[in-house]
Order: structure tokens, then C-alpha cells, then sequence
């Protein structure tokens, strides 16, 4: 996965060139400003996970060759990437889940 992060070439489909520039240019950002504002960060944390899913399953989906390869192959490397995407939804959906509200913060 980070050897793919880092080359951009003629066989990387548009997708997969959107997922990498989501994931690798937003997640740290949306993280730091999760400190002030937890919900609008959670809310993207999700969509860059689901972008980066679809990015990546569609490369994966086009760079395989049915006649070729077995669904297997096709399988293990969509698992695989899988795993790596969804590490952003599961920060969102903590900050979604156990963000504090503006209106109940406790009294200082």
C-alpha cells in the first residue's frame, strides 16, 4: 500500500488518483481540527473512507485480468486495501460517536 501512495503512473485509473490524494492530503488535517470541531471532522473522515474504498476496489478491479487470475487474487487484494481504508472511518465514527456537543460541555 505505501509503494502505491507514492507512485502515480499510466496505469492508475482516476479514482485511484482522487483516493490517494484524499487520504494521504486530508486525514492528518481533519484529525488536528478534530480537537476543535469533532463532528464536521468525523463527517469527513467517513466520506474520505468511503472515497478511498472506492478508489481503491475500482484500481484493484481494473488492474486484475479475469482469464488470468483467480477471484482469489482478486479477493486477497481487496481485503488488503480494504483494511487500510476503513482506518478512517473508524476515527470518524469515534469522533461521531463520542464527540462532546457544544451545548453540553460541563461548567468550568
Amino acid at each position: 500500500m505505501a509503494v502505491n501512495s507514492f507512485t502515480i503512473g499510466a496505469n492508475d485509473t482516476a479514482p485511484e488518483i482522487i483516493a490517494i490524494l484524499l487520504y494521504g492530503f486530508t486525514v492528518l488535517p481533519a484529525c488536528l481540527v478534530a480537537i476543535r470541531f469533532p463532528r464536521p471532522s468525523g463527517v469527513w473522515l467517513l466520506f474520505v473512507s468511503l472515497v478511498a474504498c472506492l478508489g481503491f476496489v475500482y484500481q484493484t478491479f481494473s488492474s486484475t485480468r479475469p482469464p488470468d487470475e483467480s477471484h482469489g487474487s482478486f479477493l486477497r487484494g481487496s481485503i488488503s486495501i480494504l483494511v487500510v481504508a476503513c482506518i478512517p472511518a473508524a476515527i470518524g465514527g469515534c469522533l461521531l460517536r463520542f464527540g462532546l456537543d457544544r451545548t453540553q460541555r460541563p461548567a468550568a
